[in-house]
């Protein structure tokens, strides 16, 4: 399942959001006058006359009728008029509101996604829908014929005929969406079609005979009521204040950090009395100095041509030692119209002894950008104590921002500058060196002291839940690990890579002349919409093996797994998509990111945005580099040594995972196997399959191996199924044998999930916290999804720990002994390397005994260590 848009409490917000942000654009296009008509949920007049009336409707998922509360407050708060009536639904509300704006000359705007309410477009009332990718579509009289072929009085009539099958409305048997338009073009209304069914084709008429009551019902189903007595008028649909201060409330508590601009305002968020000063010549500089050095700590932060820091120059140095309180230092200025300033070189030998001082500690958010510029520019920042962004990212797993702009907001009820006040957005973004002086000296200041400010709230916070150790001893030490790897990059083969893509392109035209033969016609391969017309119109292949969406049939990778065995043409399309995949998204994309300067990527690596404490990383995402099939590992050999003298090594931890698994389970048969060092697939086999392990064969191991992998993430018979392509009671059966074979795991299991819903979070060896909250959730999938977490973040997360153990045991090695070996790649649980050819042998035997050594477990840690010329060489 995937996660769907929550806070960090676990409430679901992805229709809030959408709602919200909606309205916020009609108030900033300046509509004064909006009304919201909502269904009060009872039984309408269309109820009463037919019973069937949306009788078979899906009932409302529990993570959208949880957010209705929510949008209720919001459309109050904004200051928004709302309507509803008994026996009414929205609709026929709608509707009258709108013919009665209409009458006293308003222009009429209604949006809605519902097909019905295109009878009420006329002159002054057009029809905003939301179109499948999610922006709208103006509907007037012009438009509703083009998409329908019909009036807009009409579409009453062409429900009547084609029916509805979102709200139950019968229509006409075997009259459908095509041949309904082309009736009513020529008889107007249902009503005179029935009059002159002697003037229409045999083949429709014996339809519509028998259909006569259906068509008549159906059209009054369809017509919407349009002369309530409402409780509101249309000029009492004026909009009202807004109560930014319940606003901003609901928003934190959203945790909707992206709306803030759109309705704070300085009335609401006074800023504190500050006393931020700009220091311009040698002799402030050197008093600033003399200030650090009465202190212990300081907040960092360097502002930047770049937001990349292996192109940022240094425009400016920002201090602060004290809440309130902040220094800069401006470097670099393009206007002509500024004071001199002082050189780079200045500045960075008045400091260079502070910020290279241990003893001094230094404070930051997102230090390890600030460390890499610095150390690009020739000064080494030492004596990182503490991250913000790191801090948040430990104390708040579950959280989707860490930026400082969110933090500011929740945790201190201060709205930061924007950014885009100083540089713009989109095209006329411009460079922090082209700020005014003054403008830049506010933000820059502002940044380390709220900095500072976090990092006195976050410090009490980690104390009291007993992250301190993790943090201090595992997340801070990390930091300058990052940065080395990341400066140091990796070699890149540009031109092999460009080999590879023009090998997957004619690989892409192969399976295109493929698919067309099998279609019997050529069409847009990329499009879901014409392969869902191709795969289930005219080849008529099971429609029960897909579902309607709202632009035809999902084509998505389930459904055509499932189609694979009817028709060679599912197949087919996912080869393409694969390769399609592999060149866009690698062999295109990668050679675009490799540096000209130094002929690497730099992958950046993030230490906040997992919730389990996995790593992550972007500009490349290095973590989905393919390895599942010969042809996506064949990128991995783009990646190679930087010469001859010099070779790669990859160090991998063999099923960690699993090894973590037997060791908090405390599973004896799991234990067993790795302690003797079997085959862990096949030593499963044997025993799920109950046959001796010479009998078991390639099959049975490769489904022992699926269930070992998938069982670390909570795996389900219906997602296992897929996975082997075996039907689900077979799926089901094999997860029961697992678990009658590994009975101490399925206990855990069930520990660990009621310790979850205990606590609403688990913990990892050594003590982190993964927050749960989804399990405590109404909607069963949310739950669903929350128990798989809890049941994986136990193992992923200790995974995560010993491997950042390790790093941090063999970097300290290297630098310690000179070594020119670099860590380059974390990737999951492997490490790469790039090593002298001269120190191979012994970085071999030295990286495979630590990483074996950062953790002691119940069982024995196995890691597989190699070297080559390049990733996959060395794999």
């Amino acid at each position: 399942m995937q996660q769907q848009l929550t806070n960090s409490q676990g409430q679901p917000t992805a229709a809030i959001l959408s709602f919200t942000r909606m309205l916020l654009k009609l108030l900033e296009e300046g509509n004064e006058y909006i009304a919201i008509c909502f269904d009060l949920g009872g039984k309408s007049k269309r109820d009463e006359l037919y019973a069937a009336y949306k009788a078979d409707r899906p009932p409302t998922p529990d993570s959208l009728i949880s957010q209705f509360p929510y949008v209720r407050k919001i459309v109050e708060a904004l200051g928004i008029p709302t309507v509803a009536m008994d026996d009414y639904e929205a609709d026929d509300v709608a509707g009258t509101l709108a013919k009665q704006a209409e009458t006293v000359g308003f222009d009429v705007l209604i949006m809605t996604n519902d097909k019905d309410m295109l009878q009420l477009i006329s002159p002054k009332i057009k029809v905003h829908r939301v179109n499948p990718r999610g922006g709208y579509e103006i509907y007037d009289a012009a438009a509703c014929k083009r998409r329908y072929g019909i009036e807009p009085y009409q579409i009453p009539d062409y429900l009547a005929l084609a029916g509805d099958s979102v709200d139950q409305i019968p229509g006409v048997s075997g009259i459908g969406e095509k041949t309904s338009p082309k009736l009513l073009s020529e008889f107007g209304t249902v009503e005179t079609l029935l009059q002159h069914l002697d003037e229409v084709p045999e083949r429709f008429r014996t339809k519509l005979e028998a259909g006569e009551s259906h068509a008549l019902l159906s059209k009054k189903l369809a017509t919407l009521e349009t002369a309530l007595e409402l409780p509101i008028t249309p000029e009492g649909c004026k909009v009202g204040d807004k109560n930014n201060e319940t606003l901003l409330a609901l928003f934190r508590e959203l945790e909707f950090h992206s709306l803030l601009d759109q309705i704070t305002t300085d009335r609401e968020m006074p800023k504190p009395d500050t006393n931020y000063q700009m220091i311009t010549d040698e002799a402030e500089l050197k008093q600033l100095i003399e200030e650090l050095k009465k202190n212990e700590e300081f907040s960092v932060d360097l502002e930047t041509t770049s937001t990349n820091p292996i192109d940022a120059h240094i425009v400016g140095i920002a201090i602060t030692t004290a809440p309130h309180e902040g220094y800069y230092i401006p470097i670099l200025n393009s206007l002509l119209d500024t004071p001199s300033l002082l050189s780079q070189d200045q500045v960075l030998e008045v400091l260079r002894p502070v910020l290279e001082d241990v003893s001094y500690q230094k404070v930051g958010q997102n230090i390890k950008y600030d460390l890499k510029v610095f150390k690009r520019h020739g000064a080494d920042l030492k004596g990182i104590s503490f991250d913000t962004m790191v801090a948040s990212g430990l104390l708040h797993p579950a959280s989707s921002s860490h930026g400082l702009n969110d933090l500011a907001f929740t945790h201190l009820n201060h709205k930061m500058i924007p950014i885009k006040d100083l540089i713009g957005t989109g095209s006329k973004r411009t460079t922090m060196d082209l700020v005014p002086l003054p403008q830049i000296t506010e933000y820059a200041c502002e940044d380390v002291d709220i900095t500072l400010q976090l990092k006195n709230k976050f410090v009490s916070e980690l104390a009291t839940e007993g992250l301190t150790d993790i943090f201090r001893d595992i997340e801070i030490p990390l930091i300058s690990v990052l940065a080395d790897m990341e400066l140091a990059g990796i070699q890149v083969d540009g031109n092999y890579l460009r080999q590879l893509s023009g090998e997957f392109q004619e690989r892409l035209d192969q399976k295109m002349d493929q698919i067309y033969a099998e279609a019997g016609q050529e069409f847009n391969i990329n499009s879901p919409k014409q392969l869902g017309q191709i795969l289930f119109e005219e080849l008529d292949l099971p429609k029960n093996l897909t579902r309607k969406t709202k632009t035809g049939y999902s084509t998505d990778i389930r459904v055509l797994q499932r189609l694979a065995p009817h028709h060679p043409l599912p197949e087919l399309i996912l080869e393409y998509r694969s390769f399609a995949k592999l060149k866009s998204t690698y062999t295109d994309a990668l050679v675009g990111l490799i540096n000209p300067d130094t002929r690497r990527i730099h992958t950046s690596f993030h230490q906040a945005g997992v919730r389990t404490g996995r790593l992550s990383s972007s500009d490349p995402n290095l973590q989905n580099i393919p390895v599942r099939t010969a042809e996506g590992r064949e990128i991995r050999r783009a990646f190679v040594a930087s010469d001859d003298d010099h070779t790669l090594i990859v160090a991998d931890y063999s099923q960690i995972e699993l090894r973590i698994l037997a060791h908090l389970s405390g599973d004896d048969r799991l234990r067993e196997a790795f302690e003797q060092d079997l085959d862990i697939h096949a030593q499963s086999a044997s025993l799920i399959f109950g046959l001796p392990p010479e009998e078991i064969d390639d099959d049975m191991r490769r489904q022992a191996k699926t269930m070992n992998y998938g069982i670390v993430y909570g795996v389900g018979a219906f997602r296992l199924s897929n996975e082997l392509q075996i039907d689900f009671g077979e799926a089901q059966q094999l997860i029961d044998n697992y678990f009658q074979t590994y009975a101490g795991v399925r206990d855990y299991f069930d520990r660990i999930v009621a310790k979850a819903q205990e606590q609403e979070y688990i913990t990892t060896l050594l003590g982190r916290r993964c927050y749960v909250p989804e399990i405590q959730a109404a909607d069963r999938n949310t739950q669903e999804f929350g128990k798989r977490v809890a049941i994986n973040a136990p193992m992923q997360g200790t995974a995560a720990e010993l491997i950042k153990l390790a790093m941090l045991e063999i970097h300290d090695y290297l630098t310690k002994n000179g070594k020119r070996t670099k860590l380059l790649l974390q990737v999951h649980d492997e490490l790469v390397f790039e090593t002298p050819k001269s120190e191979q042998e012994e970085v071999l035997i030295e990286i495979k005994r630590m990483m074996e050594n950062a953790c002691q477990i119940d069982v024995p840690i196995k890691v597989d260590i190699h070297a080559g010329a390049n990733w996959l060489e060395a794999k």
